[in-house]
């Protein structure tokens, strides 16, 4: 089990990135489940943000551009409080596959101790064979300390290797799943 850290600024691609993972994997038989966090626009403008169930292709709003309401506010977001608990319910219910995506890991999760909570715990379970977490590289210390002794990979996402990096993504998980497969026929057998 490893855990790759996809890490970039808002709006260099750690999602696209995310999603071509999961269809790679998927092409190649391999098992994804986690959440996504799509952008939602109106237009040129990102209004609101999707959260986006891997496993089962479900979708909710988890958070609004200047929304109102009683939900937790990061910045020009606030955050739904059901969607971010069915997001909980999610992460806690993850079956054991080959791929894991969290994305993202933000300031309401590091610095607030909000939203996806649980996200961590996930991590740090066993049943993977690799998680991909995006996140900001403001919070990239804060994570790696909180994960402690995990096999941690960073990956830096630019504009100039983004595109190589899903079919890097896979190969990882290739090896991992080989491993596993294997491990799996010595304890069997």
């Amino acid at each position: 089990m490893s855990v790759i850290l996809l890490v970039a600024d808002s709006g260099l691609g750690k999602t696209t990135a995310c999603r071509r993972v999961v269809d790679l994997a998927r092409a190649n038989g391999l098992r994804a489940a986690g959440l996504l966090s799509l952008p939602v626009y109106e237009g040129q403008a990102r209004i609101a943000i999707s959260l986006h169930d891997v496993a089962t292709g479900q979708e909710r709003i988890l958070a609004r551009a200047n929304g109102s309401g009683d939900g937790s506010r990061v910045g020009i977001w606030m955050f739904e409080p059901d969607v971010l608990g069915w997001g909980r319910n999610i992460l806690a219910s993850l079956p054991d596959c080959d791929l894991i995506i969290i994305d993202e890991i933000g300031p309401l999760e590091i610095e607030m101790r909000q939203g996806l909570t649980n996200a961590l715990d996930v991590l740090n379970k066993v049943g993977y064979g690799v998680a991909v977490v995006t996140l900001r590289p403001s919070l990239v210390q804060a994570l790696m300390t909180s994960l402690g002794s995990r096999e941690i990979s960073t990956v830096f996402l630019t504009g100039e290797n983004r595109d190589g990096i899903p079919a890097t993504i896979l190969r990882r998980l290739g090896e991992k799943a080989t491993t596993k497969v294997l491990l799996d026929d010595i304890v069997t057998r």
